[in-house]
């Protein structure tokens, strides 16, 4: 499941420049929300019944999907009681 996250770092680092020790403080903070949009379609079969079909992550803004398509395909069935 994906859910919008804050994320901070704070680090510090130490080292050399030309014979004098040196130590530099970083800290870092980002807030994420990933958005996702997807389109689907529901077909009617009976008057109280439909076949559904979703494409889910058609576009995914901020998720890091390391460079895959996505393949989140669904099929249902949908009924009224």
């Amino acid at each position: 499941m994906l859910a919008a996250t804050y994320n901070f770092n704070k680090q510090t680092i130490t080292f050399f420049d030309i014979d004098v020790l040196l130590e530099k403080e970083i800290s870092e903070n980002g807030f994420t929300v990933p958005f996702i949009f997807g389109v689907g379609a529901d077909f009617r079969i009976t008057n109280h019944s439909f076949i559904t079909l979703s494409y889910n992550e058609l576009l995914a803004l901020f998720l890091n999907n390391k460079d895959n398509f996505s393949s989140n395909i669904s099929l249902g069935y949908k009924f009224y009681l």
